[in-house]
């Protein structure tokens, strides 16, 4: 996965966020062939902003813990992981369509762009 756009929205297989609820999305990191990559040296960041080159809503890095907002490996030799957003971080970032940009940094300091779109959350508490 390299520089892809990527919507999560409701109606892009309801993989948007819902406020007040934890998000989860598993991520299988793979080269241009299909094969899976060994993240296990490599370094993610998404960055939610209200629009392209506004506040930052929140940032997502790798965690190690499980069920944290960030990205947390599941399998790192295999290219495993969970993107994770909290309930209460949901509720900070709100209601509304935002922008986001995923960046990878590898063992040797590179930065890559894996992708970026945009990013929807729903409030749908009563």
């Amino acid at each position: 996965m390299s520089c892809e756009r990527f919507d999560f929205s409701e109606s892009n297989d309801c993989s948007h966020a819902s406020v007040g609820k934890d998000f989860l999305f598993n991520v299988l990191v793979s080269d241009g062939d299909g094969d899976v990559e060994d993240i296990s040296n490599d370094t993610f960041e998404l960055v939610i902003k209200d629009e392209v080159g506004g506040a930052t809503l929140l940032t997502l890095s790798n965690t190690v813990t499980p069920n944290a907002t960030g990205f947390y490996y599941n399998d790192a030799v295999n290219g495993d992981m969970d993107m994770v957003i909290t309930d209460t971080d949901s509720i900070t970032v709100g209601e509304g369509v935002w922008q986001y940009e995923w960046n990878r940094t590898d063992s040797n300091g590179l930065i890559s762009l894996e992708g970026y779109g945009t990013f929807q959350f729903i409030d749908r508490r009563v």
